[in-house]
């Protein structure tokens, strides 16, 4: 192996161990609230809603304030919708009101992200008075997560990471139906950036496996120069 292509591989190590992994597809994740800590602050929070009457609460530090602006297609509920709490926590303020659906479909717009940027969208869900979102759907870019079979009434989180395809992007609720439980409700969200560090080679990793290669190198011109 000669000079310039020993730099070449180095070049190619250093290079990989800079560079940053891409979600290809949003990704799911369903989980159950029992604490405030379930809802988790990656740092850079860039909005955060609460769709109940109880005005603006904090909830882990984040603050959630009422604004709906970029929700269209629901309505305010009537009610308490969770009870799992104790009453005036700061989760009973966020969980005891919703938005639901009030036809076959709804959506909120996600405004000021960057195209090829990471986000992640985890949503908050209660609703023990009846079966409105039980079975309903959530689509981002194209691909859907089904709440049937998964989601009882009680306080639950739909985390979704996703790369930014463009400055805004659309979230769709519902599967078409009006019924009852295939309407969607939730009561509150948040949207944060996500740091790109998943499965980032270490810089020491990619040091030795470029000295790795770097060696075999070496060693095939000393056996070539020896035969």
């Amino acid at each position: 192996m000669n000079k310039i292509s020993l730099k070449a591989v180095i070049f190619i190590g250093c290079s990989l161990g800079f560079s940053t992994q891409v979600i290809s597809a949003p990704v799911f994740t369903f989980s159950k609230i029992t604490a405030e800590t379930d809802i988790t602050d990656y740092g850079n929070v860039l909005r955060a809603s609460n769709f109940g009457t109880g005005g603006t609460v904090s909830v882990n530090g984040m603050t959630f304030d009422t604004d709906l602006s970029e929700l269209s297609g629901m309505t305010q509920g009537g009610g308490d919708f969770n009870t799992e709490f104790t009453s005036g926590s700061s989760l009973d303020t966020m969980l005891s009101g919703t938005q639901y659906q009030t036809g076959g479909s709804s959506s909120l717009n996600l405004t000021g992200l960057s195209a090829t940027e990471d986000y992640v969208f985890p949503m908050l869900l209660s609703n023990q008075v009846n079966s409105t979102g039980h079975n309903s759907k959530v689509n981002l870019q194209g691909i859907d997560f089904n709440l049937a079979g998964q989601y009882n009434g009680t306080a639950h989180m739909l985390e979704i990471a996703f790369t930014a395809n463009s400055a805004s992007e659309s979230v769709f609720f519902g599967t078409g139906s009006s019924s009852e439980s295939q309407r969607m409700q939730f009561n509150g969200f948040t949207l944060q950036q996500a740091a790109r560090s998943a499965n980032v080679p270490e810089p020491s990793t990619v040091l030795l496996l470029t000295m790795g290669i770097a060696g075999i190198g070496f060693t095939r011109k000393k056996l070539k120069a020896k035969s």
